[in-house]
């Protein structure tokens, strides 16, 4: 009986690993789509308004993500968040990308790849 018990157990264990495995597939081939992370406060390149380039969102940002997915055959998504969530989210799988006005510094650029800059910030 307990050498059952043993076996069964490890076949539900292999299981729900096999399972846990499944489920770690990229989620935009799945459903065709690049979610990006933005914080939609910062127009010119991403703000909320009536109509967006993609659903409520729009700005610069907004068009060249829309651009990066039309580019794959894909679709995209916009997952609007705090700034300060959006390498975290980025880490953990949550967004597959972020797009926002994001200034690489040496600690960010540990964290995470960042694209070729395509827009230079000055103050006036």
């Amino acid at each position: 009986m307990k050498k059952a018990v043993k076996i069964l157990s490890l076949v539900l264990v292999g299981a729900m690993m096999m399972t846990t495995l499944v489920a770690c597939g990229k989620k935009e081939s799945a459903d065709n789509k690049i979610v990006f992370g933005t914080n939609a406060e910062f127009p010119p390149f991403e703000f909320v308004t009536k109509e967006g380039v993609i659903g409520e969102f729009d700005g610069i940002d907004i068009a060249i993500a829309k651009q990066i997915a039309e580019d794959n055959g894909m679709e995209a998504e916009i997952s609007n968040m705090e700034f300060d969530s959006l390498i975290v989210a980025l880490q953990n799988g949550q967004i597959d990308a972020t797009i926002a006005g994001m200034t690489v510094t040496e600690e960010r650029a540990e964290a995470v790849d960042f694209s070729t800059p395509y827009y230079t910030a000055t103050q006036l």
